[in-house]
């Protein structure tokens, strides 16, 4: 048989190659505070972009909360305005001469809500405070609000 040839290997050799394997670390300091620096303002411009979004959606919902408390109050200030119309309420009734003389007149008398035409619906008598009332009942024919006109008529005649 042959001979076997022993080859050895030099322990240099070994670790030549793992030397030539792995690649040592390079650690620059600058480039490396440079980078975290630049991290660090990403994170901030990050959290100032999400305390922006928060603020404008509080101030919108600010503004919509007083949106509404403001039509709401106008809403009020309206019913107030409209009792104080003459006919609006029985405390202030317009004066007629006559009840045939009640449908025309509520006829002719603008919608107090959008100031269009109005129909009237029915209406009745009513006694307030010792006052004989007649109380149209209307609806408007452009916003269909409807609401009460309220007219005096005169004492019924004495007979003898």
């Amino acid at each position: 048989m042959g001979r076997r040839q022993c080859v050895e290997r030099s322990p240099d050799a070994a670790d030549r190659r793992r030397v030539t394997t792995s690649r040592p670390s390079v650690t620059i300091p600058a480039v490396t505070s440079v980078v975290q620096a630049l991290l660090g303002l990403a994170v901030v411009g990050a959290a100032g972009a999400v305390l922006v979004r928060v603020v404008r959606y509080l101030a919108r919902a600010d503004r919509a909360r007083h949106v509404a408390q403001r039509t709401e109050d106008d809403r009020i200030e309206q019913q107030r305005e409209r009792a104080a119309l003459p006919g609006a309420s029985p405390e202030h009734p317009l004066a007629v001469g006559s009840a045939a003389a009640v449908e025309p007149r509520a006829e002719a008398l603008p919608c107090p809500a959008c100031g269009e035409h109005c129909h009237t619906q029915a209406h009745e008598v009513q006694h307030h405070r010792g006052r004989r009332l007649r109380a149209a009942s209307m609806r408007c024919t452009g916003c269909g609000h409807t609401h009460c006109v309220y007219f005096e008529l005169p004492p019924p005649p004495v007979l003898n």
